[in-house]
Parts: structure tokens; sequence; C-alpha cells
């Protein structure tokens, strides 16, 4: 892990520490010695990988809180512990055909089906509370663009990078979403 990301972790941690809490930051790095570009990116890296948790701060400004991964990161001395260093692999939804799976294997066959709008909602009711009205507004917006047939817009999921990012495990239904809706596949 790079020493910026653990430089962060570091910081939340004594903070929470000492004084317990979410622990404000600017977003132009002058509270931490880092690049405004560097901040974002290590805690956009954190937050997707269930190191910290961001919270809805005021602008300019990051709000932060060690999860229970991210503080037992620091306590093993930045130690990966052998439990998180596992592979796991998620096959919802996916059919595995005359596979051979294994290393150097050959032949392997694999198609996923994606999720469903009610099997995204599923996944995206899962997430934390904090996150559900964004959530709702990127589910309202696939909808109607569903419904409506019409080409998307330009831009118009950019508003939501963070929040994606955020929530990295959902890049995959979503992009079969956007898929669909882009290619007219149902």
């Amino acid at each position: 892990m790079k020493e910026s990301r653990k430089y962060i972790l570091k910081l939340l941690y004594d903070y929470d520490q000492s004084k317990g809490g979410r622990m404000g930051l600017a977003s132009d790095g002058k509270d931490t010695g880092l690049s405004a570009l560097t901040l974002r990116d290590d805690i956009c890296y954190l937050a997707s990988h269930d190191y910290i948790i961001e919270h809805e701060a005021p602008m300019s400004a990051y709000l932060l809180s060690l999860t229970p991964k991210g503080e037992q990161f620091v306590e093993n001395n930045f130690q990966f512990s052998v439990e998180s260093t596992g592979i796991n692999f998620n096959f919802g939804n996916a059919q595995i055909t005359n596979a051979i799976i294994g290393n150097n294997a050959s032949g392997n066959t694999f198609t996923s089906n994606g999720a469903s709008f009610p099997e995204l909602r599923t996944l995206i009711e899962a997430k934390p509370s904090i996150d559900q009205p964004d959530f709702q507004e990127l589910l309202n917006i696939l909808e109607e663009l569903k419904e409506s047939k019409e080409p998307v817009p330009r831009n118009l999921f950019s508003r939501f990078s963070n929040l994606i990012c955020k929530h990295s495990d959902l890049i995959g239904p979503l992009g079969t979403t956007l898929v669909e809706l882009f290619f007219g596949i149902s």
C-alpha cells in the first residue's frame, strides 16, 4: 500500500484514539501535506476498499472515519492479515459451463446474466443509509432512460463517480445495466 495511504490511515487512527469520531480534512491537502489530487485518489481508494468511510462534508473538505478493517490494518503495523489476503469470487447470477478452473487452464467459459433492476435495487438497499438518496436518484435516472429509450446524454452520470468509486462492488451490475441501455439490449 502506498505510503500516503498509510499516512492518512495513521492520521485517522490517531484522531480516533485521542478524540474519537470523524476527522475533517481540507480537500486541498494542506492538513496532510499531500497534494489535493493525491489526497482525493487515496481517499477514494481507501473508501472503496473499506478501510475508511467518507461522510457527507462541507464543500472543500473531507469528513472521514476508520472502519474496523482500517483500524485493524493500522494496529497490525500496516500488514495485511491472513484473512484479508484471501481471494474471493462472487459468481452471483453466473453460469460456468464446461469449465476447467485452475492454473494454466484452457477452455474456460464464463457467462454472466448481469443484474436486473430489482436485483440492482436489492444490492443498493444493502449499502449505507447515508448513500441511499444518491443511489435512489441514480436508479430513477436509469429507470427513466430504460422506459424512454432516448439517447443517453453525455456526462449524465458524472456526478455519481465518487459514489461508484466508494461502492466499487456495484460496477459490474451497474455496467451491465448501462450496456443494456446504451445498446438497447433487454
